[in-house]
């Protein structure tokens, strides 16, 4: 496009409107000031011949031409220019704007009017705008207060393109019995009434398609993105730039109607109904030719109305779409697009595929941004810009099972209903607070996902307190605990290879000393609760054949819809623990599954997607018999000896290829317990069943010193471990409580009190106050 430059009339045309703007008290020069100034230039040439005032002669010669120009404008339609001056201003009004400012800017109104005078100027070969390109801009484009002038004048203009279009469309009308009003919804009507909302973003793949749509052949657009990308927001963000005028000549007209194929089909009992609702359709579309089709879930097509022979909608619509009888547009998922199209080349062929992928959190917060002021309307609250920051940073770290913009937008949603609505009390009015918090979205978030979120600082608190937390509840594994504890630590610091798991660990030891407790504890700290806890034991993968339990079967194999269980725990709880339980026992190539998972953080599942396990923690765990002799600590029966790694890890590379070794960041070997180990065990056992008797029976538990050391020497054996302990625990104190309730010898409110004796426990009762 050429510089077109403004004309030193169009410039004191300028100058006379902003006194127009401030005599009339508004606050910004729109068109209607602008034309008052540029009839009032009569003005000016009246001052310099009658009072003599001291003009450059050739600037006078060009208002003089101008004004000319101007005059004989109006003068067709028999108005003078002082009559526009007076009949403009009289309508227009005075304003409230007392504020006078030195700048006065243009409105959005009169800056389109400039460029269409530009434009008109273009057009006539020019390369400076004059006022009368303005007048004809004004003429094309009239404010509410000139069309009144011209209306009260009886000046027949020219009516603006926007004018024509609207009344094109008002005039668009279906008979109610029309296969489009009974199975559509006109969505640029929608657009028109204001009920969609507008698309942020998106700016290349709307050019996309508009472009796609201004072909003359193969000009139907298909939308190809993953569910919840904003593929039927992109066809809504057109309905609205058609309603705006922000669209070509060719689509300024077009009406986008949205088919609903289930409609369609529904009803359609006998042979041929559903052939003649489909070819009805295309009649339709071929005698309204403004009519742009869209088809969402578009897949939905093939197979569709099929029945003993009869053909299906896709076939039926081949050859209109191939003559051009209709324009439509699809949305549909790649998977769906493989599965469908890409096998009917014939279909394919006829739609442009347009790719649209997940936007990024950047996108996604200008999304939210953008839309804000919507869901305040909707909701009569005010949104923080902490919380919009909130959802898309949350949801995105938190719920990976689906995408962006959706999740973030479903985050917002949700919290500004909790705020309006906050608990179903039917005798208590709505409580309306006025803003949405960050503490509003991570409630919401907290609950979709079951993960407690917390604030940066008390993350790191919460790193700095694992190490006393895990010694607490693992007793007898100080060695394992630190090493795991720092690991963590890194991974709550933010400075770990954000590619790779939170951890991959080999837990290895005799059996019963804790190495599953261990998993179950770290899984209740990470995310408060052991059901984050996905165990596999893979002593159940002991065939090749086996990998198709953890990641599912291939394509063309019974079961390859249902997905693996590895696959599909992860999916569903993408922050968890996963436990592979005695791994020595799995199938060699079992694990190499987890070559791509320990290194990349990812597992690719039987129909080829991709599960994120980023924020897993991975724990292998061994009874492969330790090596004495080395460097690290190994309790046997009872006194502590060096456990020689290097031959444990020459040991383990025979039972896992070399490189999924190298993959594990901690090879972490468990002490047998010691007795003195057992006697911390038996009062964590004890302390839990004190819990259970208070809170089901309400009877109090007490128990003496030295029926940890009774039970505890019981309880020991270096073959079983901790689990035979806990049948101790059961055989001495759990059965002869349980015979006490059972025989009403203890009620609620008692307390019993356990003591050691000589040979055995002693079982006493402390009556409880009875109210």
């Amino acid at each position: 496009m050429r510089m077109v430059k403004l004309s030193k009339c169009v410039y004191l045309a300028w100058e006379l409107g902003s006194d127009e703007v401030i005599n009339l008290k508004q606050k910004y020069l729109s068109e209607d000031e602008l034309l008052i100034g540029i009839c009032s230039l009569e003005k000016i040439l009246f001052l310099t011949e009658e009072n003599n005032v001291n003009y450059n002669k050739d600037y006078t010669n060009h208002i003089k031409v101008e004004n000319d120009e101007v005059s004989d404008y109006f003068q067709k339609y028999n108005v003078e220019l002082s009559s526009v001056r007076r009949s403009i201003r009289k309508l227009k009004g005075v304003g409230d704007n007392e504020a006078v400012t030195e700048i006065i800017s243009r409105s959005a109104s009169c800056e389109r009017i400039l460029h269409e005078a530009q434009l008109i100027a273009e057009r006539n070969g020019l390369y400076e705008v004059r006022c009368i390109h303005i007048v004809e801009a004004i003429f094309n484009n009239p404010s509410e207060t000139i069309k009144r002038f011209f209306n009260d004048n009886n000046i027949k203009f020219k009516k603006s393109n926007d004018d024509l279009i609207i009344e094109k469309r008002s005039n668009f009308k279906l008979p109610q019995d029309a296969v489009l009003s009974n199975h559509g919804v006109n969505l640029t009507q929608l657009a028109e009434e204001g009920k969609l909302m507008p698309v942020i973003g998106r700016d290349s793949e709307l050019l996309q398609m508009i472009r796609t749509l201004n072909k003359c052949n193969k000009n139907n657009p298909l939308i190809i993105g993953e569910a919840g990308v904003g593929k039927t927001a992109l066809v809504k963000g057109l309905a609205n730039k058609i309603i705006n005028g922000q669209v070509n000549d060719s689509l300024q007209d077009k009406q986008i109607i949205e088919i609903n194929m289930a409609s369609l089909v529904a009803g359609t009992t006998y042979r041929g109904e559903f052939e003649e609702n489909v070819n009805n359709l295309i009649k339709e579309c071929r005698n309204n030719p403004e009519v742009i089709l869209f088809v969402d879930e578009i897949h939905t097509i093939c197979g569709a109305g099929a029945a003993r022979g009869a053909l299906d909608a896709s076939n039926i619509l081949k050859p209109a779409l191939a003559n051009g009888d209709i324009v439509m547009i699809g949305a549909t998922t790649l998977e769906e697009y493989r599965k469908f199209f890409e096998k009917d080349l014939a279909l394919e062929r006829r739609f442009q595929p347009i790719m649209l992928e997940e936007p990024s959190p950047d996108d996604t917060l200008s999304i939210l941004k953008g839309l804000k002021p919507n869901y305040e309307e909707y909701h009569n609250l005010k949104i923080s810009n902490d919380a919009i920051e909130a959802a898309v940073n949350l949801s995105t770290r938190y719920i990976n099972n689906r995408n962006l913009p959706d999740k973030a937008l479903d985050v917002i949603d949700e919290a500004c209903s909790r705020k309006v609505i906050p608990e179903l009390d039917s005798g208590s009015p709505l409580s309306v607070e006025s803003t949405v918090s960050m503490e509003d979205v991570k409630t919401v978030v907290s609950e979709w996902t079951g993960i407690p979120i917390s604030n940066e600082k008390s993350l790191f608190q919460k790193a700095l307190e694992i190490e006393d937390f895990l010694k607490s509840k693992v007793i007898g594994q100080d060695s394992a605990v630190e090493k795991v504890s720092r690991r963590i630590r890194n991974s709550y610091a933010g400075i770990n290879n954000p590619e790779k798991p939170l951890g991959v660990f080999l837990f290895m030891g005799p059996t019963g000393v804790g190495k599953t407790y261990f998993s179950k504890t770290l899984a209740e700290f990470f995310f408060g609760s052991e059901k984050f806890l996905i165990r596999l034991d893979m002593s159940e993968y002991k065939e090749k054949y086996s990998i198709s339990k953890l990641i599912g079967s291939p394509p063309g194999y019974q079961g390859n819809d249902e997905g693996g269980f590895l696959t599909n725990a992860i999916k569903n709880k993408p922050y968890s623990v996963v436990l592979l339980d005695e791994i020595e026992k799995a199938h060699p190539e079992i694990l190499e599954v987890f070559l791509q998972v320990f290194d990349e953080g990812r597992l690719t599942d039987g129909r080829g997607n991709t599960i994120d396990a980023k924020n897993c923690v991975f724990i292998m765990t061994s009874n492969m018999k330790i090596e004495s002799g080395g460097d690290c600590d190994v309790a046997y029966g009872g006194t502590r000896e060096k456990a020689n790694v290097h031959d444990t890890l020459d040991n383990l590379t025979k039972m896992m290829r070399p490189e999924l070794v190298n993959r594990i960041d901690d090879v972490i070997i468990f002490n047998s317990l010691t007795k003195s180990d057992y006697s911390h065990l038996v009062k964590l056992y004890v302390d839990d069943l004190a819990k259970r008797l208070l809170s089901e029976r309400g009877i109090k538990l007490k128990v003496k010193e030295s029926v940890y050391e009774y039970i505890a020497d019981k309880g020991y054996d270096e073959n079983f471990g901790a689990r035979y302990l806990n049948r101790c625990v059961e055989r001495y104190l759990e059965y002869p409580i349980s015979d006490m309730i059972v025989n009403g010898e203890a009620i609620e409110k008692d307390t019993i009190v356990v003591s050691a004796g000589h040979d055995d426990l002693n079982f006493d009762i402390e009556l409880g106050v009875k109210t």
